[in-house]
């Protein structure tokens, strides 16, 4: 049989894609002995573009894959001398299954794939946002008046749909959409903030509050009545979720900004006592991690405390680390349990040192540095999901996260030569 190439492109977006439409809630289906959805389109996605590459015979780079290269080596080097191996190789592999898939996608994306991307994203979305809706009619608890879809963590979810709708405006700025996706994006901006209510995540609230400058943006292009239509309807179907959310979900959310004034002015500010496996410290066993309860007002949810005795660990493993994945152990002595970061940025001194660190921060650099080359029509909306992301990493952990790596990758590919850009484009169209 006669594999022709335009049917391998097509094969490879449509795979890429329902990789990207299953990240936000890979978390909601497992198969048994498998692992998640999302890991068996990423399977089939990769298989497609190693095929393509051998067809086209020819390869993308970019010095962003030469950093993250380093980091990925340099993550498996601190094996040699990890506190704990285990966890260790666990981050490690998956360090390197997220730089593999997101050099592969580099490969065969183009400008148009990047905004399917971020509209498969968006309608990926839609799902957290039905789950979260169906626990809250149900009553049902993720914690303490707090909800969140089946299996799923309250912040990473309010985080995930956080960046859904400045992806969802890129898709609502295109010309010709059909109806049916005009409809879903328009309402998932409105559903999606109030779901970010329902959750009750500080961190989720703090980048809803910055999704609204998309929202501008998106508003001030749009003809006079069609701009006065989309906010009545905005408004009005947020009123109308709103008034059904539970009131202290809000008041937790709004309560990020005491808790943070509290923190730094060091005058405790009354906060709720979590359970152990509290939303707010989001949990990864697999990653060897685990929650831990809400310790002193004023402490960021006990945030605080995790990074004084992370930093501790730090000072005495200043260039190496104690190992990738290996945060947790290194502060259970001080914490009497294993706890997460709450930054990566913090996470990454603790565990690779300087070095570490360093190799991140320039992986992080390289993306934004490439923010230069998008048109200017999109790159104010890349360059918020970057802003977003970088305040994500100052009290959350997602350097292990597929979102990440993918976002950080997106505005690579607009640094393509305007040729090969073309001739890929070209064949897409062509499938």
């Amino acid at each position: 049989m006669h594999i022709k190439a335009p049917d391998i492109i097509t094969l490879s977006r449509a795979l890429i894609l329902l990789f990207v439409f299953s990240i936000p809630w890979e978390e909601m289906v497992v198969i048994p002995g498998v692992g998640t959805l999302t890991k068996v389109f990423g399977a089939l996605s990769a298989l497609s573009l190693v095929l393509y590459m051998a067809i086209h015979k020819r390869v993308y780079w970019h010095i962003f894959f030469s950093f993250g290269f380093a980091f990925v080596v340099f993550s498996w080097l601190s094996l040699f001398w990890s506190i704990d191996r285990s966890a260790t190789f666990a981050r490690v592999a998956t360090y390197t299954q997220l730089f593999v898939a997101v050099f592969l996608i580099f490969q065969i994306a183009d400008r148009s794939l990047v905004k399917q991307m971020m509209v498969a994203f968006s309608l990926g979305c839609w799902v957290l946002v039905l789950g979260t809706f169906h626990q809250y009619m149900l009553g049902i608890e993720s914690h303490h008046e707090r909800y969140s879809a089946p299996g799923t963590n309250p912040n990473t979810l309010a985080a995930a749909v956080a960046l859904s709708i400045p992806m969802a405006v890129v898709g609502l700025r295109q010309s010709a959409i059909p109806v049916w996706l005009y409809s879903l994006l328009i309402a998932l901006i409105p559903a999606g903030l109030v779901t970010i209510s329902l959750t009750g995540s500080r961190t989720g609230f703090v980048l809803m509050m910055l999704t609204l400058f998309a929202l501008v943006v998106y508003l001030a292009g749009l003809a006079r009545g069609v701009r006065w239509k989309t906010v009545a309807f905005w408004g009005l179907t947020y009123g109308i979720l709103i008034s059904l959310a539970p009131m202290a979900a809000m008041e937790r959310g709004f309560g990020a900004f005491h808790e943070l004034i509290s923190a730094i002015e060091g005058e405790p500010k009354p906060v709720e006592v979590e359970g152990a496996n509290s939303g707010a410290v989001a949990t990864e066993v697999s990653q060897g991690q685990s929650g831990v309860s809400v310790g002193e007002p004023g402490t960021l949810s006990s945030r605080t405390d995790i990074w004084g005795a992370g930093w501790d660990v730090f000072l005495e493993n200043r260039w190496l680390g104690v190992g990738a994945g290996a945060f947790g152990s290194s502060v259970a002595e001080a914490l009497e349990e294993r706890q997460s970061p709450h930054s990566v940025y913090l996470g990454l001194l603790v565990e690779g040192g300087v070095v570490g660190l360093a190799l991140w921060v320039l992986m992080m650099s390289a993306a934004l540095f490439s923010c230069r080359s998008i048109p200017s029509d999109s790159r104010l909306f890349m360059g918020l999901l970057l802003f977003m992301l970088v305040l994500l990493f100052l009290v959350g952990n997602a350097e292990w996260r597929k979102v990440t790596w993918l976002l950080m990758m997106l505005p690579l590919v607009f640094t393509k030569t305007e040729g090969a850009a073309r001739q890929t484009s070209q064949e897409g169209a062509k499938a």
